[in-house]
């Protein structure tokens, strides 16, 4: 993740539950990145629980991968609960950009 952001320039959106926990393993991760609250190449859209049941999924988190790329669509990321704890998988692109529609209906500021 360092190289992408720091070397492809690269940019994430994490979109998942508000909670506690997930606040300060963002904050680390931004940390161990050597990035500020700030920089936007690191974004987290965090949902308040009735804003998350509003969404079409909530079996795990969203990630959304180079959402500002202007020669491709984003790509997207779904976390979900595997034996292994990390399993995820990649959307297609109509996936990405439909729930990015979703999202903004209820979080405008997702801005992507």
């Amino acid at each position: 993740m360092r190289y992408n952001i720091h070397e492809r320039s690269i940019t994430y959106v994490y979109v998942t539950l508000d909670e506690p926990a997930l606040r300060r393993q963002l904050a680390l991760l931004r940390g161990a990145l050597e990035l500020k609250a700030d920089d936007t190449r690191m974004r987290a859209v965090l949902l308040t629980p009735a804003q998350w049941e509003q969404l079409p999924y909530t079996a795990g988190n969203f990630t959304i991968y180079d959402p500002l790329a202007n020669h491709q669509t984003p790509r997207g990321y779904f976390w979900y609960p595997g034996a292994d704890g990390e399993s995820f998988g990649r959307l297609g692109s109509y996936v990405v950009l439909k729930w990015i529609a979703e999202i903004e209906k209820i979080h405008p500021s997702i801005g992507v």
